[in-house]
């Protein structure tokens, strides 16, 4: 913006609000109940004093959610994981309204470092903030407040949708899986009936991926646990290797299925299938599971997907400090019912087709979940640029305190 709206002013967050730390906590004198302790992820936990009589507008200034915008609660603790920002008494600034700047305000510019993201208090006072009269950021917060609270009811309307396409393709997988989806076709067919199996029984072997350390770049990728998203691999964050020993070892073939056998308990045990999309080897958290003649690996990476193998998962998983380990021998016992493999295919194809559908219904979610970001976006942007609500010329009054324009009370700042 060339020009600022009349009576605007644009100034250095130092020069308008106090800016502090928090206090360091450590997490072991946390208690059950007590006072709210306020850290990067909003409340974490209780503590058994307070020093924030009032809420706080507080800046995550540590770690992965390094910038978000959070408000505490009366009589909190906030801890050295945020940056408490206070208006100054002499300035005019509705909380509200500085919180409504800031969220709708790249941050990126004031974080630092890659490994550990941080906003230190040098790099966010010199933040350049928007400030119209105080009349005008009462009515713009209004404003503002009616349009995220539609958006918010929104969301809320939208949020069952995902939770239902989840539901829905667990329900598929479980029919499909167990075979009532198609035994009307087994019946006309006269296909043999489902056999009882140990997984061991009809695969070719097991073999655990490679335990070497990865690089940045290099000539083949290396999938890991990460890669494996909602029964699909996904391409993204890749590492690589170079070595041509480890590559002739754990080179996939089309068709492999990948394991997932160390992980997080809820985490432990998905599964993807390896289509041959890129040549690529696995690392050592996963198992590369090959099938025989008898068991088509598309139709295997969904039973263990289904609500049957993710219980099985759950059963047998050995527990440690933050992680869950399956082993080959325990993966081997897996016990399902196998088809025929003319009735796998037909399983396999109508949950693709099933699943085709949904995804389409879930798209459809996910691009009306960006555009009310968008639009809120769209709000935060026009608010901040003197469009969204109309001025008032009598907002500005050196007589009253509360209309007094910001730029003298910046000067008596400044002097003082």
């Amino acid at each position: 913006m060339s020009e600022l709206p009349t009576g605007w002013e644009l100034a250095p967050l130092e020069n308008i609000c106090n800016l502090n730390y928090g206090k360091n906590l450590p997490t072991k004198e946390f208690i059950e109940t007590g006072f709210p302790v306020f850290g990067a992820n909003g409340q974490i936990g209780f503590y058994s004093s307070y020093h924030y009589e009032e809420p706080q507008l507080l800046i995550t200034c540590r770690g992965a959610t390094c910038g978000a915008i959070t408000r505490s609660l009366p009589r909190s603790f906030v801890t050295n994981n945020s940056i408490v920002v206070s208006p100054r008494n002499q300035i005019n600034l509705d909380t509200h309204f500085l919180e409504y700047f800031l969220k709708g305000y790249d941050t990126s510019s004031v974080i630092t470092g890659s490994a550990q993201p941080q906003i230190t208090l040098n790099n966010l006072k010199n933040l350049k903030v928007f400030l119209p009269p105080l009349n005008e950021q009462h009515r713009i917060v209004t404003k503002l407040d009616k349009l995220f609270t539609r958006s918010r009811r929104i969301r809320e309307e939208l949020e069952p949708i995902s939770k239902l396409i989840k539901r829905y393709k667990q329900a598929v997988l479980s029919e499909a899986c167990s075979g009532k989806m198609t035994q009307e076709l087994r019946k006309a067919k006269k296909l043999p009936d489902l056999k009882t199996v140990q997984l061991a029984e009809v695969v070719l072997d097991f073999f655990y991926g490679s335990s070497a350390k990865s690089q940045s770049s290099g000539i083949v990728p290396v999938l890991r646990m990460g890669n494996i998203q909602n029964g699909l691999l996904d391409w993204t964050g890749l590492v690589y290797t170079s070595d041509a020993v480890e590559i002739a070892k754990y080179q996939l073939q089309e068709g492999d299925v990948l394991f997932n056998r160390t992980n997080s308990p809820e985490l432990v045990g998905k599964t993807a299938l390896y289509k041959g999309e890129y040549k690529a080897i696995y690392a050592g958290y996963l198992i590369r599971i090959r099938c025989s003649q008898n068991l088509l690996p598309a139709f295997l990476t969904y039973v263990l997907n289904s609500p049957t193998g993710r219980y099985y998962c759950w059963q047998v998983k050995t527990d440690g400090v933050s992680q869950s380990n399956i082993n080959a021998k325990k993966l081997g016992a897996f016990t399902f019912d196998l088809p025929s493999i003319e009735e796998q295919q037909e399983i396999v194809k109508r949950i693709d087709k099933l699943f085709k559908a949904i995804d389409k219904v879930d798209q459809e979610y996910q691009k009306a979940i960006k555009l009310c970001t968008r639009l809120e976006q769209a709000a935060l942007t026009k608010a901040f640029r003197g469009e969204l609500v109309p001025q008032d010329p009598k907002d500005v009054d050196f007589r009253q305190p509360d209309r007094v324009p910001a730029a003298v009370l910046l000067e008596r700042i400044l002097s003082e």
